[in-house]
C-alpha cells in the first residue's frame, strides 16, 4: 500500500482534533484501514466489495479483538475501576480527600505538585492512575481554579510514564513478556534475564524521565504555554464566589477520606500481589512463594 498506510492514523488524528470525538474518529480510522486492506480483483462489483468489507471489519477484526483474553481482562479491569470510583464518589470519599488535602494544596502550585506526586504513588497501571487520580483530584483542582485541561495533562503525563518505570506494574509485565518473545523470535537465548535487561533500559528511557521532570517543573514554576495558557487564564477568571462544578460537594453523605483511601490502597495492594503471584506462576519454578523477609531478600538478590 505504500504511503496509503499513513492515511488511517492521519484521518483519525485530524478528525479527533476537529470533532473532539475520539471514539468516532478511531472507528472511522479503523474502517478506512480495513477498506485499504481489501485485496480484491481490479474491477469488483459493489456488492462483493461491501460484503467483503463488512465481513473483514466485523468478523476478522472487531470480533477477534472483542474475544481476545487480554482485551477482555482490560475491559473488566477498567469497568470494575469505574464502578469503584463511582462508589467512592457516592460514599463521600472524594469530598474527604478534598478536606484532607486542603493543608497541602493551598495554592495552585501546591495543587499541581500534589497531583504530580499522587500520580507517582498510583503506579500499578495507567488506567487505574487516570481513573482514580483524575476523579480524586478534580474537586481539588476546581477549588484552586486549575483548569480541567491542566488536570488532564498532569494526570495523563504521569499515568503512562510512571507505569513504564515501576518495577511492579501491568505495563512492565506486558513489556517484559514482549521482550522475551522478541528475543526468542530472534533466536537469542537470554534465559530468565529479561527483568535484568528491563532494569538496564531505565536510564535510557528519556521520554519517560524527561516527561515526569517537565511536569514537575511546570507545576513548580506555574508556567504554561499555548492553548494551555489560555485554558488556565479562563479558569482563573471565574468568579471566586461561583459554586463548585462537582455537585457532590453540595449534597450526599458527609465527607470521609477513609472511604476513598481504603479502597484505593486495597486496590493497589491486591493488584501488586496478583502481579507477583501470576509472575511467579509464569516462571514455572514449582516452588511456593517466599514466606519470610529473608527469603524475599535472597530471591531479589538472585
Amino acid at each position: 500500500l505504500g504511503w496509503l498506510c499513513v492515511l488511517p492514523p492521519l484521518l483519525t488524528i485530524i478528525l479527533a482534533i476537529v470533532s473532539q470525538r475520539v471514539v468516532v474518529s478511531l472507528v472511522l480510522g479503523i474502517m478506512l484501514a480495513v477498506g485499504l486492506m481489501q485485496t480484491l480483483p481490479a474491477t469488483p462489483s459493489q456488492t462483493d466489495w461491501l460484503t467483503e468489507f463488512v465481513y473483514s471489519m466485523c468478523e476478522e477484526h472487531l470480533w477477534k479483538s472483542l474475544i481476545d483474553e487480554d482485551h477482555l481482562r482490560v475491559f473488566a479491569f477498567t469497568s470494575l475501576l469505574g464502578m469503584q470510583v463511582a462508589l467512592i464518589h457516592r460514599a463521600g470519599g472524594m469530598q474527604g480527600i478534598v478536606a484532607l488535602t486542603m493543608p497541602l494544596a493551598r495554592s495552585r502550585r501546591g495543587g499541581q505538585v500534589l497531583t504530580w506526586f499522587l500520580g507517582l504513588v498510583i503506579f500499578i497501571d495507567d488506567y487505574a492512575n487516570t481513573l482514580l487520580l483524575g476523579s480524586t483530584m478534580r474537586p481539588v483542582t476546581d477549588r484552586l481554579k486549575i483548569s480541567r485541561e491542566k488536570l488532564a495533562y498532569l494526570v495523563d503525563s504521569t499515568a503512562a510514564p510512571v507505569s513504564g518505570l515501576a518495577l511492579v506494574s501491568t505495563w512492565v509485565a506486558t513489556e517484559i513478556s514482549t521482550m522475551q518473545i522478541g528475543y526468542t523470535d530472534a533466536g537469542i537465548d537470554i534465559g530468565s534475564d529479561t527483568f535484568g535487561i528491563f532494569i538496564q533500559t531505565i536510564p535510557g528511557r528519556f521520554y519517560i524521565l524527561y516527561t515526569l521532570l517537565f511536569v514537575l517543573l511546570c507545576a513548580l514554576m506555574c508556567r504554561d504555554f499555548g492553548p494551555m495558557l489560555g485554558a488556565e487564564r479562563r479558569a482563573q477568571r471565574k468568579s471566586a464566589d461561583a459554586p463548585a462544578s462537582d455537585d457532590c460537594l453540595n449534597s450526599g453523605p458527609p465527607p470521609r477520606a477513609l472511604n476513598a483511601i481504603v479502597p484505593i490502597v486495597l486496590t493497589v495492594a491486591v493488584v501488586v500481589w496478583l502481579l507477583i503471584v501470576t509472575g511467579w506462576q509464569k516462571l514455572g519454578v514449582g516452588e511456593p512463594l517466599p514466606s519470610t523477609i529473608q527469603d524475599w531478600g535472597k530471591l531479589i538478590g538472585q
